[in-house]
């Protein structure tokens, strides 16, 4: 495995109220742990799972038993777009000169997701601009990588809450066809 230059977030929050479950957990392994496996698989490093410190019954000690650091909300229930934002300013804050890595988002209901996968958006990912696999003419927000000048900018920047993925990651992305549908799309889709 050899370092991208980009860090690894799985997203583990929110209500699962489609799914009437927790995702992050569903399965063996879990999920989420099946995402981080990809994301580490690729190259990023470090690789978190982020959600909400409440979580649902055993998810957050489910999840913490997997080899990812569990990073919980700083502002549960606002979304995932705010959470990514508060992780991204949390990078830039953190990273000295000349500054934060990039940073691949995956949501947890990704199970299918590989490494070949992460490392194909890593590689068209510009660095001041982001990227993302465009399926059915959807792009896929639940799947992207952002670039390091676009991580210092989004987490420098003001976010309100509830702000959604596309809000928060503006125009511009270099949009990809995924080798396989089913690796990129959410379970939930």
């Amino acid at each position: 495995m050899s370092r991208t230059g980009f860090a690894g977030v799985v997203l583990c929050g929110g209500g699962s109220r489609r799914m009437g479950t927790d995702k992050a957990t569903l399965g063996e392994p879990p999920w989420a742990h099946r995402v981080a496996a990809a994301l580490e698989g690729a190259g990023c490093d470090p690789v978190v799972l982020l959600g909400e410190p409440r979580g649902h019954g055993s998810a957050p000690v489910r999840l913490a038993r997997g080899a990812w650091p569990v990073v919980h909300d700083a502002r549960p229930g606002s979304g995932p777009a705010t959470a990514i934002a508060d992780h991204m300013a949390t990078l830039a804050a953190a990273t000295p000169e000349p500054g934060p890595p990039g940073l691949v988002v995956a949501a947890s209901d990704l199970p299918a997701l590989t490494d070949r996968d992460v490392r194909r958006l890593v590689s068209a990912c510009p660095p001041d601009a982001w990227s993302a696999y465009e399926l059915d003419a959807t792009v896929q927000r639940s799947l992207v990588a952002v670039g390091p000048e676009a991580v210092r900018r989004i987490g420098t920047g003001v976010v309100r809450q509830h702000m959604s993925m596309k809000e928060l990651l503006g125009p511009g992305a270099v949009l990809l066809e995924p080798l396989r549908a089913d690796s990129v799309a959410d379970v939930d889709r």
